[in-house]
């Protein structure tokens, strides 16, 4: 694994880790699936905001996790038995997405079309 440039604690439970390569960042991030079923929670850098919203659709996913059903958590997204559900920053809530409205479904673009889109993947800055 690679070099810890910095470490910062939050508070009692949090802490923001600077890595010295990005590329160790990703690896990180790949396999925090590892930790599935423990209380800890791996993510990228985020706003106080954007905090509050992963909390609240981890407590959605818990929810509907011990009724026994199939749940996958994302940022600002949940999967529910297949049928996806998108935070609405208007109403402060996870809302059903359409089928038809969602981006997932979309045809795949190739490099030239994303390019175009202003989409192109870029370079990532760890904080």
């Amino acid at each position: 694994m690679g070099e810890v440039r910095r470490t910062y604690k939050i508070d009692e439970a949090r802490y923001i880790i600077e890595m010295e390569q990005c590329n160790d960042k990703l690896t990180i991030l790949k396999e925090k699936a590892k930790l599935k079923g423990r209380d800890i929670f791996i993510d990228s850098e985020l706003s106080k905001t954007e905090r509050e919203i992963q909390k609240c659709i981890r407590d959605v996913a818990r929810i509907e996790k011990e009724k026994g059903t199939k749940i996958q958590v994302g940022y600002q997204k949940l999967n529910v038995n297949g049928q996806m559900m998108k935070w609405n920053h208007a109403n402060k809530k996870l809302e059903m997405v359409k089928p038809d409205k969602d981006p997932n479904n979309q045809k795949p673009i190739n490099r030239d079309q994303r390019r175009r889109q202003g989409k192109e993947k870029g370079t990532m800055r760890m904080e």
